[in-house]
């Protein structure tokens, strides 16, 4: 087993927040990471929750998947051609007879690898969308406007996802300063100071996985890219990477698993203007 230069960028940023819960020290770091982690399972849950009532409303609507200047736009511009060759009526027929499995053959057969990290976080949401009968059934061509559309929904889950953050981690902190302990606290033994440090430390280095994972996801959506064909041949290489991104995987399942398809289905389909028939 070997490291490459994705392996080792991962381990320096996790290295560096380890270094950076040592130096906090065991009770922050462990209200830190408390907070972190219930501000990441909240905006888990909500994120394409919230991503989807936005959908509503048309300006934001046609931000996402309008025919231009949308992410949508965006995406179908610069993505891999060879989807063009994919077409949504061959993808329809298909499922019909071969079921999700089907779907999975014109991939891969695509030459689509499945244990790439691209498609083992973004495939989830295109494959949602494949199987749709809604979708396919919709006045999309190939799998390229599939795809556009599916990676312009993500990357609206991910923004909305990290602003909803962010309001979260203000809150969870001035929550955490509000029930902060007045009493003095007893001075620990040097052992109990040793082992608190240790903790310490591999709290911090838990929040640098997390945080290699959404570095990971980003990478992923850009990863049809020209200009990423470089980034992503490393991080296709990567060990650590590939450990993050089947964790990372789980995450992007229970998102779409908590989301209503139809109704984002539908106001996807007529900011792009590829109502259903």
């Amino acid at each position: 087993m070997s490291f490459n230069l994705a392996d080792i960028i991962i381990i320096i940023v996790v290295a560096i927040f380890g270094i950076v819960g040592l130096i906090t020290g065991f009770r922050r770091s462990l209200v830190s990471l408390a907070g972190f982690i219930v501000s990441l399972l909240i905006t888990v849950l909500l994120a394409s929750i919230v991503t989807d009532a936005m959908l509503g409303v048309n300006w934001i609507a046609n931000l996402v998947a309008g025919q231009e200047s949308s992410l949508f736009a965006f995406f179908h511009r610069n993505i891999v051609t060879e989807l063009d060759y994919i077409t949504i009526e061959y993808m329809r027929n298909a499922y019909y007879y071969g079921g999700e499995q089907a779907i999975d053959a014109i991939f891969l057969g695509g030459g689509f690898d499945f244990s790439s990290v691209f498609m083992m976080i973004i495939y989830p949401l295109v494959r949602s969308a494949a199987t749709s009968p809604l979708m396919l059934n919709s006045y999309m061509g190939t799998a390229r406007d599939l795809f556009a559309l599916e990676l312009a929904y993500g990357t609206a889950i991910l923004i909305t996802g990290s602003l909803l953050f962010i309001v979260l981690r203000i809150l969870v902190t001035c929550i955490s300063i509000v029930l902060k302990p007045k009493r003095p606290i007893e001075e620990p033994t040097r052992a109990k100071k040793a082992a608190g440090s240790i903790v310490a430390m591999i709290l911090g280095m838990l929040r640098g996985f997390v945080y290699a994972g959404v570095i990971l996801a980003v990478l992923s959506l850009m990863s049809g890219f020209a200009v990423m064909d470089r980034p992503m041949e490393e991080v296709r290489g990567s060990v650590i990477a590939r450990v993050i991104s089947n964790t990372t995987n789980t995450v992007s399942e229970l998102v779409i698993s908590s989301r209503p398809e139809d109704v984002r289905f539908n106001r996807l389909l007529d900011a792009a203007g590829f109502n259903e028939t």
